[in-house]
């Protein structure tokens, strides 16, 4: 409720349609539900999993009604991560899988076209950008050296997957996500 609308009692001040003034008359909906279970499934073996689902919409107010709201915003997440600790002799390593799966994004929306030389403003042109759903794999292995010293190797983006993190406008945010990683610590405990 109360969300801006353009005030229909001023023209746009620019062929975009950019207006000076708004309505606190529309109204928007977000609703969804977000779940998280952690534990340990044997007193070596530990699991995370989170699931989160968000629906948005423009309901009344707006040309779009019924359109998402927010369709940069995933509607399905899901998270996984397990660790376990080997058994017997082997017990000073301990392996761990993560999964990130989100499904699709998107944005789209009307951008001014210019011309060049003069930079004058030609008209309007629709932008659309989808990012597909996408599964990220991470991994990681740790061996415990003493009671008080541990290295870890940490690998995230396993396959290297190329995506949009955030899609935004035809001009800006549209940021890659992170590609394959490594990283090796050392952690002293005394």
């Amino acid at each position: 409720v109360n969300t801006a609308i353009l005030d229909p009692g001023y023209a746009p001040i620019s062929m975009s349609g950019v207006n000076c003034c708004y309505l606190a008359q529309g109204e928007t909906q977000s609703r969804g539900a977000d779940f998280e279970i952690n534990g340990s499934l044997t007193r070596d073996w530990n699991v995370f999993a989170g699931y989160t689902y968000n629906e948005n919409e423009y309901k009344k107010g707006f040309t779009t009604s019924g359109a998402a709201f927010m369709p940069q915003t995933p509607r399905h997440l899901f998270k996984l991560w397990t660790t376990y600790k080997l058994p017997n002799r082997f017990d000073q390593w301990e392996l761990g899988l993560g999964v990130n799966a989100q499904s699709k994004t998107y944005v789209q929306g009307t951008v001014i076209t210019y011309d060049l030389g003069t930079g004058t403003a030609l008209g309007s042109a629709p932008y659309s950008f989808t990012q597909g759903g996408y599964t990220l794999l991470s991994a990681r292995v740790q061996y415990e050296i003493n009671d008080h010293w541990s290295a870890a190797l940490n690998l995230t983006n396993i396959t290297d997957k190329t995506y949009y993190q955030t899609v935004g406008t035809s001009a800006w945010a549209n940021w890659y996500g992170a590609p394959r990683g490594y990283m090796v610590t050392m952690r002293g405990k005394f």
